[in-house]
C-alpha cells in the first residue's frame, strides 16, 4: 500500500481498513513527507489484542526505496492513492502483480460478523 502526503491519516485509513476486515497482512508506505499519522495508526493497532503480531508493517522509506514493494513478487498486490501516470508506471514494473488505484473487497456474511470488531475499532479510532 502506498499512501500520499495529502490526508495522511485519511487515505491511509481508506486502505488499511479493508485489509484489516477480511485478515490480509499489509505493508504500508507512507508518504515520506507526512509518516507520523500511519506510525501512530500503526502503535495503535499495535495494542490491539485482536490482531495478530506481524499482520501489517508501516515503512516509512523513500520514494526510490519504494520500487522494492513493486517489483517484489512476494507482494500479491499493489494498491496505491496518485495519478494514472504513476500507476501505469507501478504497473509496468510490477510483473504479473494487481495494481489498483482504490481497493474493493467484497465481503461474505460470515467474514463480515467475525471482522465487525476490527471495523468498529478503527472507526472509534478514527471518528472520536
Amino acid at each position: 500500500m502506498v499512501s500520499p502526503w495529502n490526508f495522511p491519516l485519511n487515505l491511509v485509513a481508506h486502505k488499511v481498513a479493508p485489509a484489516l476486515a477480511v485478515g490480509c497482512t499489509f505493508v504500508l508506505k507512507p508518504s515520506s513527507r507526512t509518516p507520523l499519522s500511519a506510525l501512530v495508526l500503526g502503535e495503535i493497532l499495535e495494542a490491539c489484542e485482536l490482531l495478530p503480531k506481524g499482520a501489517f508493517s508501516i515503512l516509512p522509506v523513500s520514494r526510490e526505496d519504494a520500487d522494492m514493494f513493486t517489483v517484489d513478487e512476494r507482494f500479491k498486490l499493489l494498491t496505491f492513492t496518485g495519478s494514472g501516470m504513476a500507476g501505469w508506471g507501478m504497473k509496468a514494473r510490477a510483473g504479473k502483480k494487481k495494481v489498483c488505484q482504490h481497493s474493493f473487497l467484497v465481503l461474505s456474511e460470515i467474514q463480515l460478523q467475525t471482522r465487525f470488531a476490527l471495523i468498529e475499532l478503527l472507526s472509534m479510532i478514527l471518528w472520536s
